[in-house]
């Protein structure tokens, strides 16, 4: 590989850090939003508007569904987080590397080295990034299972 190979290769990497870096604040923001609003919302209405009054049933089954709507808003905020570390981080290494890339002659061992840096960087952002993806993924499940039994028992008793 020439230089202006590798540096075109460079280029394209750093091109696609930025990319990944704004499709990673989409996807936050949308789950966030969907996350945040959905969750609390509906129940905090379904509180008002379907119980009203009435005395609540099973109180900690809503509160531990609460908490584990919070658990999975703040782990899917870790792996935005982690993610945004680490792509800054690449980006970082890119960069530093196309610097020496116009100031030096680039080896083959070099370019190898610096591929493999990259190519382990990648791999623990996916890393860390799919273990905060699994936690929230979880704590939502048991969170909306929490609160449909939580919901079906209210409403059953309060219909009787």
């Amino acid at each position: 590989m020439d230089i202006m190979t590798y540096k075109n290769k460079l280029n394209e990497m750093q091109q696609e850090n930025l990319r990944n870096s704004a499709a990673d604040h989409g996807f936050y923001d949308k789950a966030l939003l969907y996350l945040a609003s959905g969750s609390f919302v509906l129940s905090i209405n379904y509180l008002k508007d379907v119980i009203g009054g009435e005395s609540i049933l099973l109180p900690g089954l809503l509160i531990t569904s609460w908490s584990l709507f919070t658990v999975s808003i703040l782990s899917n905020l870790g792996s935005y987080r982690v993610s945004q570390y680490f792509t800054e981080s690449r980006r970082q290494t890119v960069n530093d590397e196309m610097k020496r890339a116009v100031d030096t002659d680039v080896t083959d061992e070099m370019k190898d080295c610096f591929f493999s840096k990259t190519n382990k960087q990648a791999a623990k952002r996916t890393t860390h990034v799919k273990i905060y993806n699994e936690v929230a993924t979880v704590s939502f499940g048991l969170a909306v299972l929490a609160m449909s039994i939580f919901a079906i028992i209210n409403v059953w008793c309060t219909s009787r």
